[in-house]
């Protein structure tokens, strides 16, 4: 009945019946009741962070007391189908001070959190449960994902929840078991473009550990949601960071974590919200080493269907997989062969012959547009190409960047060598002007194609440089 109420309920409506848990002050003066604007009372917050908005400590502490004692039954009853319930149980814990966020984490660690998953409020509840959580809470919420991995991969807000568990848990036996197993089956099975490489949320899953956190590939909201801001992981992080400074002026001194609102410094937990194993070596586990690993699958899979990709959504994870798996090259280690292999497809796409799609036109047959001119495929190989700057890519040390770069040249000498002049106008420009600007940025190691590749362009364009630079800045806001 409530859940009816307040999904068919108005913005204004539903913010009322949230602050009624906030303050008693709003049962009594509700919005609309009559009472003056004026009066702080009749005033109802949009959410529970703008009730605590400047508002004194005490009030701040009244307030989060209050929503407390009212979602902790809630929460020890297994309420936690109605929308109104995600919604309290997220803000709750972005606002509570460490321990009483370490007693509601571990409340909804287990299977109920699946039942939260598929609303914006919900995902947001169980990403902070995610990062919040201990090792032990971590271990249960992933647990209760066996067998919902592809259904939440598929959807918009549980896809984040995927995400904050590859970022935020340590136990990568247990992340490979139950996440990469199911996310190799779905690769292996039918159409592994449309059902994963190339969906517009499940491919955020798979960037998430080929290059985690990119605002280039995850949206704000998703941001947001795989990492969240809150007030108990910000006093662990603080923690965390007095105590590394301690122990590097050789203080053995343990420092205490500081005093969250209502909460006493000596039962803060400090381990919340703290991974502790590296996230690149995270990412290496979860993609695996094996033929069965989820590293090799999407290796294969990408592979096989390379072209498809390309032209399509799907064109990041190609790119992000034939770099070896984001800047770090998380996957050249144990799959360096397949990612060589992934990236000679790649290249192959665009040393097509140019003249395919007249031909096929000809004979009335149906016709591909040729990656160097196609929308999403022209903007990929162009990504690709300022990989490997380390400007745009990051460290020029990192295997990534290097993979990147031995890519642009087999672009160069493979595809685009002998006919570059003819590929300065239209998409095709952008992905010549990229591939110039990185092979001069490869510095010796690229000499002779550079040399080739300015005597050939200079024909058409005459200063390269200049041209090259015109046309990425005219093109700076795609992604």
């Amino acid at each position: 009945m409530v859940d009816e109420l307040y999904t068919r309920a108005t913005p204004a409506q539903r913010d009322g019946m949230a602050a009624e848990f906030y303050s008693r002050e709003y049962v009594l003066f509700p919005a609309g009741s009559g009472v003056s604007s004026s009066t702080t009372s009749s005033s109802i917050p949009t959410s529970l962070a703008a009730a605590l908005e400047g508002a004194p400590p005490p009030r701040r502490t009244a307030i989060l007391q209050r929503l407390a004692t009212q979602v902790t039954p809630i929460l020890d009853k297994g309420m936690l189908d109605p929308a109104l319930t995600h919604r309290l149980v997220a803000e709750y814990l972005a606002a509570a001070p460490p321990r009483a966020a370490a007693d509601a984490v571990d409340a909804l660690a287990g299977p109920g959190l699946m039942r939260m998953v598929h609303t914006r409020d919900g995902a947001a509840a169980a990403c902070a449960v995610l990062a919040l959580g201990t090792a032990k809470d971590r271990k249960k919420a992933v647990k209760a994902m066996k067998g919902h991995v592809g259904t939440m991969a598929r959807d918009e807000w549980a896809s984040g929840v995927l995400g904050a568990a590859l970022t935020h848990t340590d136990d990568t036996q247990l992340l490979t078991k139950v996440i990469g197993t199911e996310l190799g089956a779905a690769l292996d099975a039918g159409d592994a473009v449309t059902s994963l490489l190339a969906h517009k949320h499940a491919r955020r899953v798979l960037l998430q550990v080929l290059e985690p956190g990119s605002a280039r590939y995850l949206p704000p909201h998703t941001l947001a949601l795989v990492y969240p801001v809150t007030a108990a992981g910000e006093a662990a992080r603080k923690a965390a960071a007095a105590a590394a400074e301690t122990a590097e002026k050789g203080d053995t001194a343990v420092p205490a974590e500081p005093a969250a609102e209502g909460d006493a410094p000596s039962t803060a937990p400090a381990h919340l919200g703290v991974s502790k194993k590296a996230g690149d070596k995270r990412r290496r586990e979860v993609l695996g080493t094996g033929p069965a690993s989820l590293g090799a699958k999407l290796l294969a899979a990408a592979s096989s269907c390379a072209g498809a990709l390309l032209r399509g959504p799907g064109a990041d994870v190609l790119v992000e997989a034939a770099r070896g798996g984001g800047r770090d090259g998380v996957l050249l280690d144990a799959h360096g062969p397949a990612v060589k292999a992934l990236r000679a497809a790649l290249v192959a796409q665009a040393a097509a012959p140019l003249e395919t799609e007249e031909k096929k036109a000809e004979k009335d047959a149906p016709s591909t547009t040729h990656a160097l001119t196609d929308f999403y495929g022209s903007r990929a190989l162009k990504h690709f190409a300022l990989l490997a700057v380390p400007g745009e890519g990051g460290d020029p040390a990192a295997p990534g960047v290097a993979a990147a770069a031995e890519g642009v040249r087999l672009l160069w000498t493979t595809a685009l060598a002998g006919r570059a002049g003819s590929l300065v106008k239209g998409h095709a420009a952008k992905v010549v002007a990229a591939v110039w600007v990185a092979l001069v940025a490869g510095g010796d190691g690229a000499s002779e194609e550079v040399a080739a590749a300015r005597t050939e362009l200079g024909k058409v364009v005459g200063d390269v440089d200049a041209w090259a630079g015109g046309v990425l800045k005219a093109g700076a806001g795609e992604k």
